[in-house]
């Protein structure tokens, strides 16, 4: 193997190649995906979809306070929309620090409905 100083570029037939070690690690789904499975065979229906928000919703908070962050509060919003044939926009207001604070969000899409989980996490002293 010749050597190569800094900067160099690589011929296009010596692509760089991860070192194998014997062992491929394989990435860990999130939290969210793991939600998502559990979704996989419900059905959307006006009675039962409130209640399975507000589980969700709990799920999801435990999983984010097991990071263990301890200045930050945690906001939880699971959505779930019926596919009509119609638009929707979700927006937010928040009194923000965007150095401190952050949100994610995880989206998870059947044929009856989509279903939008928002973390915000908020910076307290």
């Amino acid at each position: 193997m010749e050597k190569r100083g800094r900067g160099q570029k690589v011929p296009n037939n010596q692509a760089l190649q991860p070192q194998s070690v014997g062992f491929k690690k394989e990435r860990k789904p999130s939290m969210f995906e793991k939600e998502s499975e559990s979704l996989k065979d419900v059905k959307y229906d006006d009675r039962g979809i409130s209640h399975l928000s507000l589980q969700l919703a709990d799920q999801i908070l435990l999983a984010v306070k097991d990071f263990g962050y301890q200045r930050y509060k945690f906001v939880v919003k699971v959505l779930f929309i019926q596919k009509t044939g119609q638009a929707i926009n979700v927006a937010s207001r928040w009194i923000w620090d965007v150095a401190w604070d952050n949100w994610i969000e995880a989206k998870h899409e059947t044929e009856s409905y989509v279903a939008l989980a928002l973390v915000f996490a908020v910076y307290c002293e």
